[in-house]
């Protein structure tokens, strides 16, 4: 018997003397399944369009002022996200903005820079209150899907153009992003429990109303703050 054996053993043996203790290995992580395997593909989707922007922007050097700003923005969400307007039952809320500040600097220096530094505060997100079922759920729930803020990004290429409209469209853009990504890691939350018989669709819909229902107003808080912040937020960013 190896340890891990006699760990487990000792632990069931635990367990019969006091009812009041709980053991139980969980096989979910190791479940794919029809559903896991559709998220699967989401995942390495989102991870391919990932490694293509960071391989074809070989030539971006990150400066000291843009990792500053980086840090800067990724303490400002994560901030940002403690105040809280609304808070869903199994996880989400609706914030004070807190994806504006990492938007602003995608914006700025554009969807690469902004995934990377995206990354790094979804996995803030994760420490700060981690919501996990699946390994799948996790990673669309947490590192892919706060990457998707970098899509913010698309408005570079036309920030000379002063087409501020453009703006919000990719802010909108990112936000839609993190949302789908929301959406699919539903799928794994709703395999769990009562909900696990439900047909594909039936968690799919599930999940796009619960994840709506907050991602569509912190949307548009972020759509209302940045009207007044961003030139001079972008100004003090670019230097």
């Amino acid at each position: 018997m190896n340890l891990a054996d006699l760990f487990i053993s000792r632990a069931y043996a635990e367990e019969a003397k006091d009812p009041y203790i709980s053991f139980k290995l969980e096989p979910r992580f190791n479940k794919v399944g029809q559903n896991g395997w559709i998220a699967l593909g989401v995942v390495v989707l989102f991870a391919v369009v990932m490694l293509v922007v960071i391989l074809t922007n070989k030539k971006k050097k990150w400066t000291v002022r843009m990792l500053t700003n980086g840090a800067i923005a990724i303490s400002l969400s994560f901030v940002l996200s403690f105040i809280r307007l609304a808070r869903m039952g199994n996880g989400g809320s609706v914030t004070l903005a807190s994806m504006l500040p990492m938007m602003l600097f995608s914006a700025v220096y554009g969807v690469g820079p902004g995934m990377i530094t995206g990354v790094v505060y979804g996995m803030l997100q994760y420490i700060q209150g981690p919501e996990v079922v699946h390994w799948a759920q996790m990673l669309l729930d947490y590192p892919i899907a706060f990457a998707m803020l970098g899509l913010a990004g698309l408005y570079k290429p036309f920030a000379a153009k002063k087409k501020d409209w453009l703006l919000f469209i990719s802010i909108f853009v990112a936000a839609f992003g993190r949302f789908v990504c929301h959406t699919f890691a539903g799928i794994f939350w709703y395999g769990e429990g009562e909900s696990a018989s439900w047909s594909f669709m039936v968690k799919l819909w599930t999940s796009v109303l619960y994840n709506g229902n907050y991602m569509l107003w912190d949307t548009l808080i972020c759509l209302a703050v940045a009207v007044p912040v961003y030139r001079p937020v972008m100004k003090i960013m670019k230097g």
